[in-house]
């Protein structure tokens, strides 16, 4: 025999039974398995033989599934753990209650029974499997200038403008920008990716502060821009993949 329990309040053995226990496994944008969220459905009776039993057990069944929060979970008579419990130390969001349901199908609701269904989720990090801390990656490379010449327009006193090579070969210039998103902690910063080259006066790296999703903070995401002049065209490197 088993019984369920939600924080402090607990159901009455065999009044409730968990019809179904799902779990939905989320992936990043890098096909990482990344969160994977819980979600239990009871089906139950509440049994009672007179008018005021009802309301007593009604109002304390509303009153123990009030709160958020709360581990749940079904249990052996001897108080030990089934592997179905949820724990709220653990979660992302904490246990909670999603729905609560008086379904009242049945002939004898509130003479002899009440139906009730109730719906319960808790997220949780990925642990199983190949997991990353790294959400999700971008950088992309701006290249700007070929090193070839320059040409203007160059305006006369009289007659029409002429336009002509100011500049034989030129400089370039690059800009390097990207981000990424670390699941529990800040990513580094990608490198510069021509060092040598950089105006390091101008780097720009930001830190965007987490998520809280109540009992945890997710999602840190860090940005960062390089630019680098040089006395010719950049090429030949592309943004970094991962």
């Amino acid at each position: 025999m088993t019984y369920f329990k939600y924080g402090t309040y607990q159901h009455p053995v065999s009044e409730v039974k968990l019809a179904t226990h799902d779990m939905f496994r989320t992936v990043t944008k890098r096909g990482h398995r990344d969160r994977v969220r819980h979600r239990m459905q009871l089906i139950g009776e509440i049994k009672s033989s007179t008018q005021a039993d009802f309301i007593t057990n009604i109002n304390a069944l509303q009153s123990g599934y009030s709160l958020n929060n709360e581990d749940a979970g079904l249990y052996f008579e001897d108080d030990t753990a089934t592997p179905h419990v949820l724990y709220t130390n653990n979660s992302i969001n904490g246990v909670e209650m999603k729905r609560l349901t008086w379904s009242g199908q049945k002939g004898g609701e509130l003479a002899t029974v009440r139906t009730f269904s109730i719906v319960l989720e808790a997220e949780y990090l990925e642990t199983g499997g190949v997991t990353t801390n790294l959400e999700e990656w971008s950088e992309k490379m701006i290249y700007v200038g070929t090193g070839g010449p320059r040409f203007a327009v160059i305006e006369s006193e009289i007659g029409p403008p002429d336009y002509q090579m100011v500049n034989q070969k030129t400089g370039g210039s690059c800009i390097q920008t990207g981000y990424a998103v670390g699941t529990e902690v800040y990513q580094l910063p990608n490198d510069p990716l021509f060092p040598a080259f950089e105006q390091t006066d101008r780097r720009r790296v930001i830190f965007t502060g987490p998520t809280s999703q109540r009992n945890d903070l997710v999602d840190f995401r860090t940005e960062w821009t390089y630019f680098f002049e040089g006395p010719g065209g950049f090429s030949g490197i592309m943004p970094t993949a991962r």
